[in-house]
């Protein structure tokens, strides 16, 4: 059986740390547009895989913006002495 590979949120930047984009996506949930505003924000290495992973955990939200938030780094264990 043959496996799709996974891509991963986070990536190894220039400093040597794993770096991922935080994006934030405004829009409604539902049929009724009339409803509040609904804010979800997810790290991911570029916007189309932040799209991606919102349309198939939430298939009815509809997206109205898209900011980039800010940069989260994670020192890649690596020893810190």
């Amino acid at each position: 059986m043959r496996t799709k590979k996974r891509t991963a949120a986070f990536r190894q930047g220039r400093s040597g740390a794993c770096e991922a984009r935080l994006y934030e996506f405004r829009g409604y949930s539902g049929s009724n547009s009339s409803e509040e505003e609904k804010i979800e924000r997810l790290a991911a290495d570029c916007i189309y895989e932040g799209l991606v992973y919102l349309q198939r955990r939430e298939p009815d939200f509809e997206v109205r913006s898209v900011q980039c938030v800010g940069l989260i780094t994670l020192l890649s264990g690596s020893p810190l002495d």
